[in-house]
């Protein structure tokens, strides 16, 4: 079993760290369904198990992106650019390997998505203009020394009324890390 630490940053709040196990209940303190700008809708199910929800189910039980810019850093082949946008978000996928990128950029249109080559310290996007920033399994993936950079550079682009930072990331811990 694999275990997933969820951040879910809203700007005005300060950071939120949530555990989804195999075993425990994840209550989330902020989904109390307040309005959060003019577009974007915290969903309230603070009291729902969220133990076996998959990556999608969790941000649907989060946040609405629809009409949302969003940012996906370290798109890999970009299937969450993909999932963003097909619920309405304008999606831009960011990927630092060069090989990937140009596949992506050379896949199949989809409307709202865009990719691009970069990485996560050298964001090109415009001060205060994302609505949020996603790093899925990839922020581990930025040097340690790039670290404070890269989470700055999400800070920067973010709305500061209502952006927010969405991070999933493996936890160490569970039955697949144990040593045997």
């Amino acid at each position: 079993e694999w275990q997933v630490g969820i951040f879910f940053f809203q700007a005005e709040e300060g950071i939120r760290d949530y555990d989804v196990t195999g075993v425990q209940t994840c209550a989330l303190p902020i989904c109390q369904a307040e309005k959060i700008g003019s577009s974007m809708q915290l969903r309230d199910d603070s009291a729902e198990d969220f133990s076996e929800a998959t990556d999608f189910e969790m941000l649907d039980k989060l946040v609405s992106v629809s009409k949302l810019q969003l940012l996906d850093i370290g798109c890999g082949a970009g299937r969450l650019s993909r999932e963003l946008a097909a619920r309405g978000a304008q999606v831009t996928g960011i990927e630092p390997d060069p090989i990937q990128a140009a596949k992506n950029r050379e896949a199949e249109p989809v409307a709202g998505l865009t990719f691009t080559e970069g990485r996560a310290q050298e964001l090109s996007a415009a001060d205060n203009s994302i609505d949020g920033v996603f790093f899925k399994y990839s922020l581990h993936h930025v040097p340690l020394a790039d670290m404070d950079r890269a989470l700055g550079e999400a800070m920067r682009v973010l709305k500061p009324e209502h952006g927010f930072l969405y991070v999933i990331e493996p936890v160490m811990a569970g039955s697949y890390s144990e040593l045997s």
